[in-house]
């Protein structure tokens, strides 16, 4: 019988194959290898992790770079405002008071005869008053206080007031000394002593009148009297008629009052005389009379005096004294005002400090770094980078901030007008440096370079 072995084949290769796993499942096993080790390895980082905290580490070192950066240009413009600095005031006000010394100087020189002595005196007085108020201002000065800069501008005002007074008098005393009006004053003069010559006989006529009247009946005494009225019409018309000059008419007008109430006096005793009852002694009515006469003669000797204080050689020493004060005066005027138009000038320039340049240069760089900050804001934000950025966020919106703050504040020769920026500045240098400690180590736990 033929044997047909096809379908013994299949069988035959099971079998084959039983029997040769039966055969490596008798062999004894080898050792496992390292990587075959039962122990769980560390969890491996995920390479988009890696690319995002590279990125991270790059994007905040260009920030690094460019925050240093604006540090140390605003920190040379800051250095570059000179004349906006405390000193520069204190230095500007120590020169002032010391410019301000030669104006003094000026004052105490100024010639003292007596006809201006008093002119000198004041001037020297609020020249004085000046200086001490600039002193104090260079001594006590502080920034922000104005209170000693109102104390000079009220000095100022004392100097102004007392310059006008000078220059007023000293106007009238040139006046009084002028070429013309002393020749006016000459013919017053000369004038008067025609009148006066007059006055004094009829004074004497008088007198005589009055020694004769023991042996006068009343008939003769008013006789006499009318005669003196008529010789006083003289002396009023001598008075009306005396030349005009500016320096002697209150002269004039004393003179003038004395002859009306003279001429009055006449009138009065007459009256008295004539009012007489018959065998009156008539010596009485002239007592009176006498009061009148003396005052009109006391009036005399006074204008004379007064002529000759006004025409004599003192007069002429008066006149060129009054020229030099005035010409002393007006050199003392030019450094007087010189030296407040450069304190003005100073002031109005807030020593040349461009209050407005400052603030539009502030406002720039606060812009600027508000694009600096934004950059910070932008920076990834992945859960293991929040720490980092937390910080570099929290250092950029505080200096951006404290920049607004100084951009709306600032003001020249303020000495802490940068003392909250300078605060806030070292606040985000301690939060930048936390944040890099930081970055280096997540870099170095997920095994990358920057």
């Amino acid at each position: 019988m033929k044997i047909n072995i096809k379908p013994l084949l299949p069988a035959a290769g099971i079998l084959l194959l039983v029997l040769s796993i039966a055969c490596q499942s008798n062999e004894t096993p080898a050792p496992p290898s390292a990587s075959e080790s039962t122990t769980t390895g560390p969890t491996p980082v995920p390479e988009q992790a890696k690319d995002v905290a590279q990125q991270f580490a790059r994007d905040y070192g260009f920030i690094e770079k460019d925050w240093d950066t604006f540090h140390v240009e605003f920190d040379i413009w800051r250095e570059g405002l000179v004349a906006c600095d405390p000193s520069a005031a204190q230095q500007a006000f120590r020169g002032f008071a010391s410019h301000f010394n030669d104006v003094n100087e000026q004052t105490l020189s100024l010639s003292r005869p007596s006809s201006v002595r008093g002119l000198a005196d004041k001037l020297i007085e609020a020249s004085q008053g000046e200086a001490a108020a600039l002193r104090r201002l260079r001594d006590r000065w502080q920034p922000g206080d104005d209170s000693l800069l109102e104390a000079v501008a009220s000095k100022r005002v004392d100097s102004a007031a007392a310059q006008k007074g000078v220059e007023d008098k000293l106007t009238d005393l040139q006046e009084e000394t002028d070429p013309e009006a002393l020749e006016e004053l000459n013919e017053f003069s000369d004038a008067f002593d025609d009148l006066q010559a007059d006055w004094e006989e009829f004074h004497g006529s008088y007198e005589s009148l009055k020694n004769d009247l023991a042996e006068l009946e009343p008939a003769a005494v008013l006789a006499r009297i009318d005669e003196l009225i008529g010789n006083f019409d003289s002396i009023i018309t001598g008075v009306k008629d005396l030349p005009s000059a500016d320096k002697a008419e209150d002269l004039a007008e004393a003179l003038a009052a004395a002859a009306d109430s003279q001429k009055r006096g006449l009138a009065g005793l007459k009256s008295k005389i004539e009012s007489l009852e018959e065998g009156a002694s008539s010596a009485s009515a002239f007592d009176s009379f006498d009061d009148k006469v003396q005052e009109s003669k006391d009036k005399l000797k006074e204008t004379k005096k007064e002529l000759k204080d006004l025409t004599g050689d003192d007069s002429a020493e008066d006149t060129a004294a009054v020229e030099d004060f005035a010409r002393e005066f007006d050199e003392l005027l030019e450094s007087w005002n010189g030296f407040h138009r450069d304190f003005d000038d100073w002031m109005d320039s807030e020593g040349g400090c461009d209050r407005s340049e400052v603030i539009q240069t502030l406002g720039e760089m606060s812009l600027e770094f508000g694009r600096l900050a934004d950059r910070v804001r932008d920076l990834p934000t992945a859960s293991y980078l929040r720490p980092m950025g937390g910080l570099v966020v929290e250092a950029a919106e505080g200096e951006e901030e404290a920049l607004r703050v100084i951009r709306n504040t600032w003001r020249p020769f303020s000495a802490d007008v940068y003392k909250a920026l300078d605060k806030q500045r070292a606040d985000a240098g301690r939060l930048r440096r936390q944040a890099s400690v930081g970055v280096q180590e997540l870099l170095d736990r997920f095994q990358v370079s920057p």
